[in-house]
């Protein structure tokens, strides 16, 4: 009996030891796995010996290197797996594709050559200009073939932005979004084209040639590409500028888009230029305007491409006024004369290309970039009088001057005055206020007690009183109030009071004596206002937003014999005229 209980004894010590002996070899498991961290998607940045430096979160890192592979590893993208400083596991990823971006959204992006793909959910970017930084996907520029992309398991891991070639001025390239008729969106339902030489469309593997004049339809499953013999042009037969058909130098890109297309037009920068000054400016106006112009539009483009705003649909900038407009007027020789003299020359403030904002004329006064769009204070973006406009008195005395010295002076927009009613008014705002609401709730506010809060306005009534709460320096009016028998509401920046106060059914009577309509909204912010016998009375200035050049201003300067240089100084104090910079 004592043998049978001695065995039992036995049995059971040696039972529960080696169930600790599991429970702690599995926990020591489970805490050394605990003490492992994985790092997905990593640049080793440098490998010495038995060490690497990996760049992470904008810090570089050392580790030790625990494993047989380690000789096998290089400079580049892959996962690790970390432990107590210790590398325990590295996975390079090696294979790498690139080619021009054609499109870069939140998801993926779209690559000439070989399509769609879609980024894996560790994916990161870096820049290897100038060192290594950490970065993100704004700034894959589209149009461009400097970034390599790491792929693994049929998914983008990283991108690796390499330091762009140099390039000649003429090879730089601006892809266009192309707007519909009268600008008003992206999506084409149709797309027509012919072209004045011998023209191709490629559409998948597929491509089809066409004889100069043949008219064809486009409709891509997905996207395709037409493009013409050198120093042709390609017609869209399916939108109008100007009541015609607009020629486009370069090639034309058609993408399928929800219920139409999609048109990009991608030309050298250069020539994309020739549209644009032709467009932007009169080219009766002055050479030596038309240079100016030339050049502001050149940084202007340069800056966009840098911006990449338009990345999701593969464009820089559309050819709207909400970029540049873009070949709405033909090019001709003098546009491409200016282009042509001013050859790569860009604004330059403090070493970077400068913001280069034009607008039609000026009342004389030029605003602040704080004040019309909020921004910080920009040194060659602000107001160019000593004097303080924002006071009323002041402000009307100024518009009844009309200084022989402006060289905006003998232009018809230079002053203005148009009479609107009360009924006009509502109607305009009941057209457009909510559209406004959803563009910056913050720029309507509607009042409640003694407070103005950011709010839709359903209905405001009958109109009582509009008056100025606020001008800038320069005298632009930035905060409008307009009481309603059923509500009072304060309307913020100078597009929105523009927008809300007249609409295409003002007439205005400017300084040339003749009478204009049709706008879509008030001429300029730079005005008074005052009601009588039931109507309100409007007297401005300018034409535009009023920030940075007046086109003609500028022209008036070039009749006074300044040169393309000494405009822009005038117009961006403290800026320089350089070749390119990038």
């Amino acid at each position: 009996m004592k043998r049978v209980l001695r065995f039992f004894f036995v049995f059971f010590v040696l039972c529960s030891s080696f169930i600790v002996y599991y429970v702690y070899q599995a926990g020591h498991e489970e805490k050394s796995k605990s003490d492992c961290v994985k790092k997905e998607n990593i640049y080793i940045h440098t490998v010495s010996g038995s060490t690497i430096q990996i760049f992470e979160k904008g810090i570089t890192k050392t580790y030790n290197i625990d494993t047989k592979e380690a000789h096998l590893i290089s400079p580049g993208v892959a996962d690790i797996v970390i432990s107590k400083e210790h590398v325990k596991k590295i996975s390079m990823k090696p294979d790498t594709i690139s080619g021009k971006v054609l499109l870069v959204d939140q998801t993926g992006l779209e690559l000439e050559n070989y399509g769609r793909i879609e980024f894996a959910k560790s994916f990161n970017v870096y820049s290897l200009v100038d060192g290594i930084k950490e970065t993100d996907s704004s700034n894959i520029v589209v149009g461009y073939s400097n970034t390599r992309f790491v792929v693994a398991d049929g998914k983008i891991q990283s991108a690796l932005i390499d330091k762009a070639e140099e390039k000649e001025n003429e090879t730089e390239h601006i892809r266009v979004m192309i707007m519909t008729d009268n600008f008003e969106g992206y999506e084409h339902e149709k797309v027509k084209v012919t072209a004045n030489r011998a023209f191709s469309i490629k559409e998948k593997e597929e491509v089809r040639h066409y004889k100069e004049g043949e008219k064809v339809e486009i409709s891509p499953e997905k996207y395709a590409k037409v493009s013409v013999e050198e120093g042709g042009r390609i017609k869209l037969l399916s939108i109008k500028r100007q009541n015609i058909h607009p020629s486009y130098r370069g090639e034309i890109e058609i993408r399928k888009y929800k219920t139409g297309y999609h048109i990009i037009n991608e030309l050298p920068l250069e020539k994309y230029l020739y549209s644009v000054v032709s467009s932007e400016m009169p080219t009766d106006y002055e050479l030596e305007a038309l240079k100016a112009q030339a050049v502001c539009a050149r940084s202007y483009g340069k800056s966009q491409i840098k911006e990449n705003k338009l990345r999701r649909f593969g464009a820089h900038v559309d050819d709207s006024v909400s970029y540049q407009v873009y070949n709405n007027v033909p090019e001709d020789d003098k546009s491409r004369q200016a282009v042509k003299e001013t050859k790569g020359e860009v604004v330059v403030s403090n070493g970077k290309i400068a913001t280069t904002y034009f607008y039609s004329t000026s009342c004389g006064s030029s605003s602040s970039s704080k004040d019309v769009w909020y921004t910080k204070e920009i040194s060659y973006l602000t107001e160019n009088r000593t004097e303080d406009l924002s006071v009323e008195k002041t402000f009307h005395s100024f518009l009844n001057q009309r200084e022989e010295t402006c060289f905006d002076r003998a232009f018809p927009w230079y002053r203005w005055k148009t009479t609107l009613t009360a009924e006009s008014i509502e109607k305009q705002l009941e057209a457009n206020i909510e559209l406004r609401y959803q563009a910056n709730p913050t720029y309507i506010r509607i009042k409640k007690g003694n407070k103005y809060t950011s709010g839709k306005l359903n209905h405001i009534g009958n109109i009582k009183k509009i008056h100025v709460v606020r001008r800038g320096k320069s005298g632009i009016v930035t905060t409008l109030e307009i009481v309603g028998s059923k509500k009072t509401v304060r309307i913020y920046s100078e597009y929105n009071i523009r927008l809300l106060l007249a609409g295409k059914e003002a007439i205005y009577q400017r300084e040339s004596g003749d009478e204009v309509g049709g706008l879509n909204l008030l001429p300029s912010a730079f005005f008074t206002i005052k009601k009588q016998d039931g109507k309100f009375y409007i007297t401005g200035g300018g034409f535009g937003h009023g920030v940075g050049m007046s086109q003609c201003g500028a022209n008036g300067m070039a009749r006074l014999e300044k040169n393309y240089r000494e405009i822009i100084h005038y117009y961006f104090p403290t800026t320089e005229v350089l070749q390119d910079i990038y």
